[in-house]
């Protein structure tokens, strides 16, 4: 039987830039939020309600392949224990959300939002991160 993780729902990374700082920002929608959005226009529902939540819970459900934290990924990264070569990034979670955050290192490009390895150590520090490492 396989392990799965389950997500609280997703967080994405942008690039912030204002007057005041120019840097990264992030947005979470918690799976509640999603289901309150989907059944906003039939309140009281619960029979349809369940069904939306079961439905977005499955979404946000995943093989969990090898989720190690993300300093000791980033650290097997920089040793070159881990390559482009042996496998991918299925998903990184940042505080239980599945992200969109990336990373770009001398020996690995994967993501979608890339960040450099000091940024992501500093998210790391920040925020409790969880990568998904699947290998070939």
């Amino acid at each position: 039987m396989s392990k799965k993780f389950k997500a609280n729902g997703g967080i994405v990374f942008v690039h912030k830039s204002d007057e005041e700082s120019c840097g990264i920002a992030y947005f979470t929608r918690s799976i509640d939020d999603m289901v309150k959005e989907q059944t906003k226009w039939n309140p009281g529902d619960k029979d349809f309600e369940k069904v939306v939540k079961e439905s977005i819970e499955d979404q946000y459900t995943y093989e969990n392949y090898d989720i190690m934290s993300g300093i000791d990924f980033l650290e097997s990264v920089l040793s070159g224990c881990i390559t482009d070569y042996d496998g991918c990034i299925a998903q990184i979670f940042v505080d239980g959300y599945k992200s969109n955050l990336g990373l770009f290192t001398d020996n690995l490009i994967d993501g979608d939002f890339l960040v450099d390895e000091f940024t992501f150590r500093e998210l790391c520090n920040e925020h409790d991160v969880k990568v998904n490492w699947a290998n070939k």
